[in-house]
């Protein structure tokens, strides 16, 4: 994958890596809809207190997911992904079932790396590896 399309460090982000980056989009569409609707369809049915609290517990979420969100974006308009050589330290699983995991990298530091490469992934090796930097989301690994 690296070989032919690096330039500076740096591949293109593939059309599946940029729909992954976008899909931290919804969940602002979907509290954006719940605060219109709580404005538009609920305020009559709340005491004045009440709406307010909900009100503002639904913003800090929106604020907070936006702030996650605003990484995505800074590596979807960047257009492209790094490529550095660094020592996978250890990898681990958010949860026991769940399909988020992370890998942790001598330099780089923790990461969130995709399924398929926490399966491929060795600790203790060295690797190229291929990732967003503002989301620090690793596409990619190749033994080096």
């Amino acid at each position: 994958m690296f070989t032919s399309d690096i330039v500076d460090n740096t591949i293109p982000l593939t059309f599946k890596q940029k729909l992954l980056l976008a899909g931290a989009f919804i969940p602002i569409i979907f509290f954006g809809v719940a605060v219109i609707f709580i404005l538009t369809l609920l305020s009559f049915m709340f005491s004045g207190q009440v709406l307010v609290l909900l009100l503002i517990f639904l913003m800090v979420v929106l604020l907070v997911i936006f702030y996650d969100f605003s990484k995505n974006l800074r590596d979807l308009r960047s257009g492209v992904a790094l490529i550095e050589e660094d020592k996978l330290v250890s990898l681990r699983r958010a949860h026991a079932r769940s399909s988020t995991c992370f890998g942790t990298f001598a330099r780089l530091g923790e990461m969130r790396i995709i399924p398929v490469v926490f399966y491929q992934a060795h600790v203790g090796q060295t690797y190229r590896i291929c990732y967003s930097p503002a989301s620090r989301i690793v596409w990619s690994v190749e033994a080096h």
